[in-house]
């Protein structure tokens, strides 16, 4: 990555210093630096912390140390004096004793050994030499309903596919797909059983492209364990006696999809540095940096780091059926994601932030407005607006709260990949942007008035779920 010049880390540093900003808050926000992010985000984003599955020791950790962080700010926690947000969940674990897998393909047999394959299924199976289905090409969810479907091209089928059959049979030889698959993701009452149970094999000796297939599986009714998983939660308290009681609320992931079941030595882990590592640690530090004011804004804003955001969105769910403040005060959603990298497609990018859905609510003008003071172009980016509907703000919006996720840009090398690593990020854009970030939260919870949904045909639900 092309090195940042004094010159401009300067610049970067002391922007905020050149806009109509007032002095306590100018002070604090200079508080958020490229040093701090990075020590923050080379732990988070460590190979101690394992990828960050949900659920799993890694993300245990991390949830500590943001806990942590918060408490050194003297945030108040907002769950009952603990600063954990939990929900009760369960996710099926394997069984592999008693395991059997033959894999008959052109009249040659294969037998497939525990330790090379991972298996993503809610249910046992026990198959004798059936017919699997193979084809040149993808079929339609119809054509391989209720068949095991052997996936050739070492790469997920379509969600469309996996709701279709009854079993699918992938080669994945390095270990790459396992932490990808919804089909393993945690849950409540009942498994999502939409997607068909999966059988990943690493193994480099099965070959890809077979003509004719048969399968002989004895698989044992899978263990559904609990956990509780935690979203890490502290509010920093307004000083207005009314506003005070109305939130805006400010979040990050900090799960990430785990290890490779297999790969190469000393690189089997998904750090996930940019995703979302450094959307974690920009909201550790603006924490921080709020701490600090003289005077605090009028609203109060609640922090909130989610889990299992990589599995469904599945901590902000959980946090919006049993929120620890109304929702009804809840005025706002500022999500950040994605904002450590600067490669993003194909260019350089620096001194820029988008704002998903920017349009869509007054929020995104606030956006905009901390831009100009700190010289940061804030704009509507096409490639990343799919994420609006992606990322944890979605939650928020379809409850009627001005929700929106704030990025560098989503389309950037090592997008769930193992290169995604701390090393790669651009600390002094980053903290540039968090800057920015976090004079729009000040101004958004300084503002008697909330933010609103625009009038326009994509914020319908969103207005009328505001209604309610």
């Amino acid at each position: 990555m092309r090195p940042v010049s004094r010159f401009l880390a300067a610049t970067v540093f002391a922007a905020v210093c050149f806009a109509e900003v007032p002095i306590d808050w100018t002070a604090a926000l200079n508080h958020i630096t490229a040093n701090s992010l990075r020590g923050h985000l080379s732990f988070i984003a460590s190979d101690l912390l394992e990828g960050r599955d949900t659920p799993s020791r890694g993300l245990d950790i991390a949830a500590e140390y943001i806990a942590a962080q918060f408490r050194r700010a003297g945030l108040e926690p907002a769950v009952k004096g603990s600063y954990f947000h939990e929900s009760d969940w369960k996710v099926h674990e394997a069984r592999m004793d008693g395991f059997e897998m033959r894999l008959t393909l052109d009249g040659k047999a294969f037998d497939i050994k525990p330790g090379e394959v991972t298996v993503v299924s809610s249910k046992g199976f026990d198959l004798a030499d059936e017919t699997v289905l193979v084809p040149a090409a993808n079929p339609s969810a119809a054509e391989a309903k209720g068949k095991v479907f052997f996936s050739t091209n070492k790469k997920t089928p379509s969600s469309k596919l996996r709701e279709g059959a009854s079993l699918v049979v992938m080669l994945d030889p390095k270990g790459a797909i396992g932490g990808m698959l919804s089909g393993s993701k945690p849950f409540r009452d009942k498994p999502d059983t939409r997607n068909a149970p999966a059988i990943l094999i690493h193994s480099d000796d099965i070959p890809d492209s077979p003509k004719e297939a048969r399968i002989t599986l004895r698989l044992r009714e899978p263990e559904a364990k609990p956990f509780a998983m935690r979203n890490v939660t502290a509010i920093l308290r307004g000083s207005d006696p009314e506003l005070s009681k109305s939130y805006i609320v400010v979040t990050a992931h900090y799960d990430h999809i785990g290890m490779m079941a297999k790969g190469p030595a000393g690189d089997r882990i998904f750090n996930g540095a940019n995703d979302d590592a450094s959307g974690t640690v920009t909201m550790i530090e603006i924490a921080d940096a709020f701490s600090r004011l003289t005077t605090r804004p009028k609203r109060s804003v609640l922090f909130v780091a989610l889990s299992g955001e990589e599995k469904g969105l599945l901590g902000t769910r959980a946090f919006i059926d049993n929120p620890p403040v109304p929702v009804s005060s809840m005025t706002a959603n500022v999500n950040i994601e994605v904002l450590g990298r600067t490669d993003v497609e194909d260019t350089v990018q620096t001194r820029k932030l988008s704002v998903t859905g920017i349009d869509y609510s007054t929020l995104g003008q606030t956006v905009i407005t901390a831009g100009k003071d700190t010289e940061v172009e804030v704009y509507k980016h096409n490639l990343n607006e799919p994420f609006f509907s992606r990322s944890d703000n979605l939650v928020f919006a379809r409850k009627g709260i001005p929700a929106h996720t704030v990025s560098n840009g989503f389309v950037y090398p090592d997008y769930h990949g193992l290169g995604d690593e701390w090393e790669r990020i651009d600390f002094d854009n980053m903290a540039a942007l968090s800057r920015t970030i976090a004079l729009a939260i000040l101004r958004l919870a300084d503002d008697p008035k909330a933010p609103v949904w625009a009038d326009l045909p994509a914020t319908k639900t969103y207005r009328e779920a505001n209604k309610k």
